[in-house]
């Protein structure tokens, strides 16, 4: 028999027709791993910039963003996916001709020579990304700028969201860079803080042919003019030893699903990587063109949620809404979440493993699990969601569970309108498992249409502890019913 501790087990049955108490049978199920979108390599290259976040180490790999697969240096610091975008390495007293890369390829390699060295006859080494190859990183992103000189000690390091259209086309400028940019290590230059002037419409120079100075005094330049070797002073020439270097990444954050896609900017898969990679809360919001219901089909599982805070919230979504289950007003749902098979497609939903954790209006269908909180997760929260039904809550299933926990303090539903979940057609509704304490499931309806009138049966269980020892808040409030004959109501 399982060791439960019920601190507030009532109406575990409001209005269904009977409920069983009885030790459940083991039953063991493991979290899938999150699948990237590409591992970097030349025959499974990373797909958009965002999967340069997820590099084991900083290196080289290979991307395809669309224009071809070209290979590109990725930092892990200062808060990681950056890739290396423009490199010049420059003797003083030499003037040696620019290098424009175009879309597709290859990016510079690191430079670890010493201030001083000629690097221009390395063409591995020497080159920046013009306007084409900078359009192949989509959606919103930041540079990262670095230079030093032999004319004095000051560094240039900082990083700024400025000017992503502009690197792209080559028309604009950089206007507000002086009160836009966050500083980096080591950064001790008067650039960009200092910026009092601007070159505007440069093309493939947009990084180069001075972008941000101060007249007569301090110049960010490479072959500026022709001939200006330039970092935070204006020597006017190519006298001084100097380095020059710019990365790229997807700003962290970017957190706005914009499509149905599977992957790549704008999907709910790339707003889970740029949420895990950005320390803090994160909420992500829905804004897909076009009439719901919208239905984005995953070929894998999404990344698991590793960051305190993240919320994904499909209520957000135009048209959507969370409605009084109880009163007789059903969710409007606009987001649907879908394997887009008709059998176990062996990979689940949402999985998290992170504090704080908020998942919100949504239709989660046809997968083995539909939404995991697995064993590092405290305080998840899941509301206003049908998970195995489709937004109209006809039948959909998902083949094992539609809730797994193991994980600490979940709380699946809530007792104010609009908190409840719909949680029908799955073998088993929600599966509590060893490990798993302080669980609360409040409001729900649970085996039912969201009407509470018909019948879309969990096959299995509806509440279950499936293996080893578990401890509960309370279960509160729920209308079980409909369920098959096996499923019951609580099996503890």
């Amino acid at each position: 028999m399982h060791r439960m501790l019920f601190e507030n087990l009532r109406s575990c049955l409001a209005g269904a027709a009977r409920c069983v108490l009885v030790a459940g049978a083991g039953l063991l199920l493991g979290l899938q791993s999150a699948q990237a979108g590409g591992s970097g390599t030349l025959g499974d290259p990373y797909t958009t910039l965002s999967d340069a976040y997820t590099v084991p180490s900083s290196g080289r790999y290979y991307f395809n963003t669309g224009s071809g697969t070209f290979e590109a240096d990725v930092d892990t610091a200062e808060g990681g996916g950056w890739v290396l975008v423009l490199q010049y390495v420059h003797d003083g007293g030499t003037n040696p001709t620019l290098s424009v890369l175009g879309a597709g390829a290859n990016l510079p390699v690191t430079s670890a020579a010493a201030l001083g060295t000629d690097e221009s006859g390395d063409a591995t080494r020497w080159g920046h990304a013009g306007n084409a190859a900078m359009s192949q990183f989509t959606g919103d992103i930041e540079l990262r700028w670095y230079g030093d000189t032999s004319n004095h000690g000051r560094v240039i390091h900082f990083r700024s969201s400025l000017g992503d259209d502009y690197v792209r086309t080559g028309a604009g400028n950089f206007s507000g860079i002086e009160a836009n940019f966050t500083a980096l290590s080591g950064h001790t230059a008067n650039l960009p803080s200092a910026t009092t002037n601007l070159q505007s419409n440069r093309g493939d120079g947009a990084l180069t042919n001075v972008p941000f100075f101060v007249t007569g005094t301090y110049h960010w330049s490479i072959q500026g003019n022709g001939s200006r070797w330039e970092v935070d002073d204006t020597p006017a020439n190519s006298s001084q030893n100097t380095r020059h270097q710019v990365w790229v990444r997807q700003t962290p954050g970017t957190t706005e699903v914009t499509n149905t896609n599977d992957s790549g900017v704008g999907s709910l898969r790339d707003a889970i990587t740029n949420a895990n990679a950005d320390p803090g809360e994160d909420d992500i919001t829905f804004n897909i063109p076009g009439a719901g219901p919208h239905t984005i089909t995953l070929a894998s599982q999404l990344p698991t949620i590793t960051d305190a805070g993240v919320s994904i919230d499909g209520s957000t979504q135009s048209g959507a809404s969370c409605g009084d289950l109880w009163g007789g007003t059903p969710h409007t749902l606009m987001v649907r979440l879908d394997s887009g098979s008709g059998s176990d497609p062996g990979y689940g939903a949402i999985v998290t493993e992170a504090a704080d954790t908020l998942i919100k209006g949504l239709s989660i269908t046809r997968f083995s699990n539909g939404i995991a909180l697995g064993t590092g997760s405290s305080n998840a929260t899941v509301q206003c969601s049908y998970v195995g039904l489709a937004p109209d809550g006809t039948a959909a299933g998902n083949f094992t569970n539609g809730f797994q926990v193991l994980g600490a303090a979940a709380r699946i539903g809530g007792l104010t309108p609009g908190q409840g979940n719909v949680i029908g057609s799955n073998r088993s509704a929600v599966i509590t498992q060893s490990g798993s304490t302080d669980t609360a499931i409040r409001g729900n309806f649970i085996g039912t249409d969201p009407s509470g009138t018909l019948a879309r049966p969990n096959t299995l269980r509806a509440i279950n502890n499936a293996s080893g020892s578990a401890t509960w808040r309370d279960i509160t409030k729920n209308l079980i019913s409909g369920n098959s004959s096996t499923a019951g109501g609580i099996q503890l």
